[in-house]
């Protein structure tokens, strides 16, 4: 049975680099398709001491599952993808679907797409167009 792509369901996608190619980072999905079928995803980005996070929103370590230490949503990697190309990377063991956020850790983190700086305007605008 294919990949049925939801808002609050959380993927791991590869965001290694080239010291680290099998890093992989936690991604929400925020809304449900558009008129083109695309869906906004954004990221969860461990805090580290003595550097800067966006405070919009955080995530305490256990939150979910796969957050084992305090993160924040990384509102400045967000990114809208196509859902068929969502589920084309599942099957294929790209994506690793993991357990859906809360719905109180998803309305956290739709709030915060609304308040942060640091979202690109291009996505900010297609939130707003979107958002359910």
């Amino acid at each position: 049975m294919p990949y049925v792509v939801a808002r609050g369901n959380a993927l791991l996608i590869p965001s290694g680099t080239h010291s680290d190619p099998n890093r992989k980072h936690l991604f929400v999905v925020l809304t449900d398709a558009c008129a083109a079928g695309a869906h906004l995803l954004v990221s969860l980005s461990s805090i580290k001491p003595n550097v800067f996070h966006d405070p919009a929103c955080l995530v305490a370590a256990g939150e979910h599952p796969f957050v084992t230490v305090d993160s924040f949503v990384e509102y400045r990697l967000a990114r809208t993808i196509d859902a068929a190309h969502i589920v084309k990377c599942v099957a294929g063991w790209v994506y690793t679907p993991r357990e859906p956020v809360t719905p109180a850790l998803l309305q956290r983190t739709c709030d915060g797409i609304e308040q942060t700086r640091f979202v690109p305007k291009r996505i900010h605008a297609y939130y707003m167009t979107n958002k359910p």
